[in-house]
């Protein structure tokens, strides 16, 4: 991957976190409480496709991120809620 590429997908994530953490400040302001610890369940099955089950469409992409890279998955992952696959994640 090129480096301006790199760069720019840097970019990005930094900006989705920042945005992330308004939304949950802007979620605290009106009483939702979006800090709870949402399941994420990693799975791989027998045909060797890795996806993560998540309880709703709360979970954060930067906290499923963290969590794939902290357990050392790499290459796209499948984000499902309820069976149903909702995104697929590039992780590095």
């Amino acid at each position: 991957m090129s480096r301006q590429l790199e760069a720019n997908v840097q970019e990005i994530k930094d900006r989705v976190t920042r945005m992330e953490s308004r939304v949950v400040q802007l979620g605290d302001h009106v009483g939702a409480n979006l800090r709870a610890k949402l399941r994420i369940h990693r799975v791989r099955d027998a045909s060797g496709d890795q996806y993560v089950e998540v309880d709703s469409y709360d979970v954060s992409i930067s906290r499923i991120l963290t969590e794939l890279e902290e357990a050392g998955w790499s290459g796209d992952v499948g984000v499902n809620v309820r069976g149903r696959r909702i995104a697929t994640l590039h992780v590095k």
